[in-house]
C-alpha cells in the first residue's frame, strides 16, 4: 500500500519500479508469515492423552463400601515378652535379686550410668531417693517375674510414668550397658565372698572322733566363669523384657530426634519392623490429608460421600499401623529375651521359647502388610476424585504404603525361614508365607494401577 501511494506521486518513469518493489515486499512478508506459522506449528506441544473413562462415582462408592467391609482384623493382642523366659532363667533372677537389687548395687549402677552419659543426671532428682526406688522395683520384679500378666501391666505403667520424666527410647542403650556392668561387678563380689578360704573345705579336725560321717559332703566347685555368664545373660534377657513392655508405651510420645538416636544405636529396639509400620502410618496420614484438601464436591453428592468414607478408613488404618509399630518392638524384644537368656540345664525350653517368639515376630509384619495393602485399596478409589492440590502428597503416601508392604513381606520371609522357627510345630511358616505371597501379588497390581493414576492426574491437572 505504501509503495502504491509513492508510485502515484512519483514521476512516470519510476512508477513501474515502485510497483515492482511493492509486489516484492508483499511477497516477502507473506513468505515470512507462512514460515512462522509452520515453525510454531512444529514446536507446539502435543496434547496429553485423555484419562481413561472412570467408572461412575456411584460405582466407586459401592467399591469403597466393599473395601470397608473387608477391613483387616484388629492388631493382635499384646504378647508379653516375659513369656520368653524359661523357668531356669526366672529362678536365677529371683536368686540374684538380693545382690543385684541391693542399695550398694544401685549406687554402682547410677555411677556407671552417669559416667557413660552425664546428661542423664538432669533427669533424676535426689540420687539416694532413686536408689531406694530402684531397690524397691527390683524387689517387685523378683516377686512378679513368674506372673507374666502382673509383670507386664506393671512395666507398662512404668513406661507411662517415664514419659512424664522426659525419658527417651535412646536412653535404654545407656541403661542396659550400665546395668549389666553393675551385675558383673556385684556378682563377682558375691561369688568371691561365698568361696571358702583355704583349708576351710576339709571340715577341720575330727575332735569328737565322729570321722568323715560327721561332716556334710563338700559341694562341687563352682565354675565362676559360667556362673557369671549365666547371671549376665539372665539379666540381659530381663532388660529386654523391660524394654519390650515400656518402649511401646513411650514410642508414640517420642520426639523425632530421640527416635532417630534410638534407631542408630546397637540396642536394635526399636528396629526395622517398627520403622516399616510407622512408614505405613505416615503414608495413610498423607492420603488423609489429600482427602481433607478435596473440598469441591458438595455435601450430599456421591463424590463427597466417597471422600468422607475414605478419610474415615484412612484414620483407622493409621491408628492400626501405629499400634503395630509398638507390637513389632515388643515382639522383637521377646525374641531377644529368648535368645539372650542362658541355656542352663534346659536347652529344649530355651529353643521352644525362641520358636514361639519368632512366630509372633513373623505374624506382626504380616499384619503390617495386610493394613498397608488395605490402605492402597482405599487410595485406589480416592485418587481419581482427590483435589488437585493434594495429588502430589497422595502420591507420596502411596509410595510409603507400597514400601511398607514390601518391607513387611520381606520381614515375614526372614522370620519364617529361621532354623528354630519350626521347633515345636511346622505349620505356621507355610501359612504365613502363603498369605504373604497372596499379598505380594495384589501389591504388584495395586502399585501399577496407582502409579498410572498419579501420572495421569499430574498430566491432566498440570
Amino acid at each position: 500500500a505504501a509503495g502504491a501511494l509513492l508510485a502515484m506521486s512519483a514521476p512516470a518513469a519510476l512508477r513501474a519500479s515502485y510497483a515492482a518493489a511493492s509486489i516484492f515486499v508483499a511477497g516477502a512478508v507473506m513468505c515470512y508469515a507462512v514460515e512462522l506459522y509452520r515453525h510454531r506449528t512444529k514446536r507446539r506441544p502435543k496434547k496429553p492423552p485423555r484419562s481413561p473413562q472412570r467408572p461412575p462415582v456411584a460405582e466407586e462408592v459401592q467399591a469403597l463400601h466393599k473395601i470397608a467391609a473387608s477391613i483387616p482384623q484388629v492388631p493382635m493382642i499384646h504378647q508379653a515378652p516375659a513369656l520368653a523366659l524359661t523357668p531356669g532363667t526366672m529362678a536365677l533372677i529371683e536368686e540374684t535379686v538380693p545382690v543385684v537389687g541391693s542399695s550398694e548395687a544401685a549406687r554402682i549402677f547410677y555411677g556407671q550410668l552417669f559416667e557413660s552419659n552425664p546428661a542423664l543426671r538432669t533427669l533424676f532428682g535426689d540420687e539416694e531417693a532413686q536408689v531406694r526406688k530402684l531397690v524397691g522395683m527390683l524387689s517387685w520384679v523378683a516377686k512378679s517375674v513368674a506372673d507374666s500378666p502382673s509383670l507386664s501391666e506393671g512395666l507398662q505403667r512404668l513406661g507411662e510414668r517415664h514419659i512424664q520424666y522426659h525419658a527417651s527410647l535412646a536412653h535404654f542403650h545407656d541403661i542396659k550397658g550400665a546395668f549389666l556392668q553393675m551385675v558383673t561387678i556385684v556378682d563377682q563380689q558375691a561369688i568371691h565372698e561365698a568361696e571358702p578360704e583355704d583349708g576351710e573345705e576339709d571340715g577341720g579336725d575330727d575332735l569328737e572322733g565322729g570321722g568323715a560321717e560327721s561332716f556334710p559332703a563338700t559341694p562341687p566347685p563352682v565354675d565362676r566363669h559360667q556362673r557369671l555368664l549365666d547371671v549376665h545373660q539372665a539379666w540381659e534377657a530381663m532388660l529386654y523384657v523391660f524394654i519390650g513392655e515400656m518402649g511401646p508405651r513411650m514410642l508414640m510420645k517420642e520426639q523425632l530426634g530421640g527416635f532417630h538416636l534410638a534407631l542408630a544405636n546397637d540396642l536394635a529396639a526399636p528396629a526395622g519392623g517398627t520403622c516399616v509400620a510407622l512408614a505405613g502410618a505416615q503414608g495413610s496420614a498423607l492420603l488423609a490429608m489429600a482427602a481433607n484438601l478435596t473440598r469441591a464436591p458438595q455435601p450430599g453428592t456421591p463424590e463427597r460421600a466417597l471422600v468422607n468414607d475414605a478419610h474415615a478408613l484412612l484414620h483407622r488404618i493409621r491408628t492400626a499401623l501405629e499400634e503395630l509399630a509398638g507390637l513389632d518392638m515388643s515382639a522383637y524384644c521377646r525374641v531377644m529375651a529368648a535368645i539372650r537368656q542362658p541355656q542352663l540345664d534346659q536347652p529344649d525350653a530355651r529353643k521352644r521359647a525362641i520358636s514361639y517368639a519368632i512366630e509372633q515376630a513373623a505374624r506382626v509384619p504380616l499384619q503390617v502388610a495386610e493394613w498397608s495393602i488395605y490402605g492402597l485399596r482405599v487410595a485406589r478409589r480416592l485418587l481419581p476424585v482427590a483435589g488437585r492440590s493434594g495429588v502430589g502428597d497422595a502420591g507420596a503416601g502411596v509410595q510409603l504404603l507400597v514400601a511398607a508392604a514390601k518391607a513387611a513381606i520381606q520381614n515375614v520371609h526372614i522370620n519364617s525361614s529361621s532354623k528354630l522357627a519350626t521347633y515345636y510345630h511346622g505349620r505356621w511358616p507355610r501359612e504365613v508365607n502363603s498369605r504373604a505371597a497372596e499379598l505380594a501379588a495384589e501389591l504388584a497390581v495395586l502399585d501399577a494401577e496407582l502409579e498410572s493414576i498419579v501420572s495421569q492426574r499430574n498430566l491432566r491437572d498440570g
